[in-house]
């Protein structure tokens, strides 16, 4: 594979994720180190509380206040918001992260 630029590291976990095969194969199937792989896995996970898949309807509001905090940001989702607007928020934070 070579050196790298760039890695969108949680593509790259959620990539190994789905895989199921062992982490030594994977980095090798990928060509990097082991070691690259649990280090920045590891920063993964410290930067990411949880994914939370909400179950909206495309139509329907929130009934309910919704907080998302990202490490030391939270973003109050208020009552009513559609689902398109909340996907679109999500998308841009997801996109900033």
């Amino acid at each position: 594979m070579g050196k790298r630029k760039s890695i969108n590291w949680a593509d790259f976990i959620q990539e190994y994720e789905a895989s199921n095969i062992s982490v030594e194969q994977f980095c090798k199937e990928k060509g990097i180190h082991q070691n690259t792989f649990y280090r920045n896995r590891k920063k993964y996970r410290e930067n990411v509380t949880a994914l939370v898949k909400l179950p909206l309807k495309k139509t329907s509001l929130m009934q309910q206040p919704l907080l998302v905090q990202i490490n030391d940001f939270i973003l109050k989702v208020p009552e009513g918001v559609n689902r398109e607007t909340l996907e679109t928020t999500l998308l841009v934070l997801k996109e900033i992260g």
